[in-house]
């Protein structure tokens, strides 16, 4: 009867599989404010990651499937490191690239693979930015929690991301393989990234929220039942 979509964006390719575009009803991820708790302290938290004060931290927390771009985001690092060398990048995840990335990051600095790790919000609070390189998403809930504990994203355009991600006002949107740019661009102004980071977080409240998610839900519930 409904088939909900977490973006308008869906709707093409749902449809393109035999859903009827008049049942498809979009319904953005949201986010408590329990969701993206932190535990322990950024300086704890930096300190655990090996991150010296005035190092300015990126992060891609992401599935290491091909898709997912954790090798176009080693590479921008190493990349924008030759721009500002106190960039750091972070890559937390796991999956079946592991082994692939594990090498490449050995070949260069400034770049450390973390794993599968349970405290995103820690991390989230750790780093400086987010950075998804994706060539195919839905709506990243990564990008979400960047956005509620305010910190800007370097994104590519891929299903829903420019949906939260507002280029030049929460964050960057880049085209593939531009993502070096964007980064040297935010650690040689982060009073400037903390600015965006800032207008991200008022933008995942007032679009992105968990009641926001919940009362689409309800509302696409309500409307089934009705007939």
């Amino acid at each position: 009867d409904r088939v909900i979509a977490v973006t308008e964006r869906q709707a093409e390719p749902l449809g393109r599989r035999g859903y009827r575009r008049e049942r498809i009803v979009a319904v953005p991820n949201g986010l408590f404010d329990a969701d993206v708790r932190v535990r322990t302290e950024r300086a704890a938290t930096r300190r655990e990651l090996g991150l010296a004060d005035g190092e300015f931290a990126v992060l891609c927390l992401a599935n290491l499937r091909p898709e997912k771009g954790a090798e176009a985001f080693v590479e921008a690092v190493s990349r924008a490191r030759e721009q500002v060398p106190r960039l750091r990048g972070l890559l937390a995840g796991d999956g079946p690239q592991r082994d692939e990335l594990e090498r490449l990051v050995a070949e260069r600095e400034g770049v450390r693979l973390l794993g599968s790790r349970g405290d995103a919000p820690d991390l989230l609070a750790a780093c400086d930015a987010l950075c998804l390189l994706s060539e195919a998403e839905a709506l990243p809930m990564s990008i979400l929690e960047a956005m509620a504990l305010g910190r800007p994203v370097v994104t590519t355009d891929v299903g829903g991301t420019t949906d939260a991600v507002a280029h030049a006002e929460t964050g960057l949107v880049v085209a593939p393989g531009a993502g070096a740019g964007a980064l040297a661009r935010l650690a040689a102004q982060p009073e400037w990234a903390r600015q965006l980071g800032e207008r991200g977080r008022a933008r995942q409240l007032e679009r992105f929220s968990g009641e926001a998610m919940i009362e689409g839900y309800a509302n696409a519930l309500a409307e089934v039942a009705r007939r």
